[in-house]
């Protein structure tokens, strides 16, 4: 796997992926070698202002705000200080740990205990936070290498991940929680032993904790998380701490690096999906859709892009 550090810039987290049950085990092939496993990515992309990180190194662009890191090394580009596009008005991913929620057995640590950006998102701001879909399987037409991947069911987020889980995260990260040696690893796929191609996954690697630092105390996590030096921090969601006068706790959290977005669904419960089921989330399967409502163009009812104003997650239509 890939090491190297996604874009920071304008990077937003869509969410994390869970199993979606026992012998829905995924196979991922992308180079028509049978048996290889994909790449990941994090989340589907959204229609309403996230956007994606992948797991190997894809890549994904949004309608609407939000933008992508990849569990791989792969990066987003973002139309409005993100962006991706979602099959769902709101978004996932994981890396083997992090969301997922809504159809596990267990709530979330990032859910838990409800409140703001945690147990009201959606358009009646009523929903589970880290509420998850099934997304039945079946061969995906539009990867990144330009072939085709034959994905299993499996479960993603419904939205973003917001301000309020990713806080939630951060609060571990300085009570000193890491990552295990070796989490986050696809053991799922090819005999345990995780995703095969471009190289053999590894899991987390304990010289990856120093990824970690820079969001372990309040003064640099807020820089960092702040977008510092990206556009003067102008699509910066986070903030030092809640604040009923500016309420960001539902927006899609961004400026998060590959790392973080891993680490951050190895804690959640989850796993960052292969780049093949981000795709194949994001485009609607073999209906190879250009958004997740179809090939309409984006308006505001249906996405945040361009220079529109950033909105909470779920904020918008769901895609059909």
């Amino acid at each position: 796997m890939n090491s190297k550090l996604a874009t920071a810039a304008l990077i937003a987290l869509t969410g994390c992926e869970l199993i979606a049950g026992v012998g829905d085990l995924e196979f991922a092939n992308t180079s028509g070698t049978a048996g290889q496993g994909a790449t990941a990515s994090t989340g589907t992309s959204s229609a309403n202002g996230g956007s994606a990180s992948s797991a190997n190194g894809g890549s994904a662009s949004s309608a609407n705000g939000g933008s992508a890191s990849s569990a791989n090394g792969g990066s987003a580009s973002s139309a409005n200080g993100g962006s991706s596009s979602s099959a769902n008005g709101g978004s996932s991913s994981s890396a083997n740990g992090g969301g997922g929620g809504g159809g596990g057995d267990s709530t979330p640590l990032s859910c838990v205990n409800g409140g703001k950006g945690k147990s009201d998102c959606g358009l009646l701001a009523n929903a589970d936070c880290c509420a998850s879909d099934l997304v039945t399987g079946g061969e995906s037409i539009n990867t990144a290498g330009g072939g085709t991947a034959t994905v299993s069911s499996f479960r993603l987020d419904r939205y973003e991940v917001t301000v309020g889980r990713f806080r939630a995260f951060v609060g571990a990260l300085m009570n000193l929680f890491r990552p295990a040696l070796g989490s986050g690893l696809h053991a799922h796929l090819n005999g345990m032993m995780g995703l095969s191609a471009p190289a053999q996954e590894p899991g987390w690697k304990l010289a990856w904790n120093e990824h970690l630092d820079a969001l372990d105390t309040g003064t640099e996590a807020n820089s960092v998380l702040g977008c510092a030096g990206t556009n003067d921090g102008k699509y910066a969601q986070w903030t030092p701490t809640p604040d009923p006068q500016n309420d960001h706790e539902n927006r899609p959290i961004n400026c998060v690096n590959w790392f973080a977005a891993y680490a951050f669904c190895i804690w959640d419960g989850g796993f960052l999906p292969t780049e093949a089921e981000w795709e194949y989330a994001a485009t609607g399967g073999a209906m190879n859709r250009v958004f997740p409502w179809g090939a309409a163009l984006p308006t505001e009812f249906l996405a945040v892009y361009l220079l529109m104003s950033p909105a909470d997650v779920g904020s918008k239509t769901p895609g059909t």
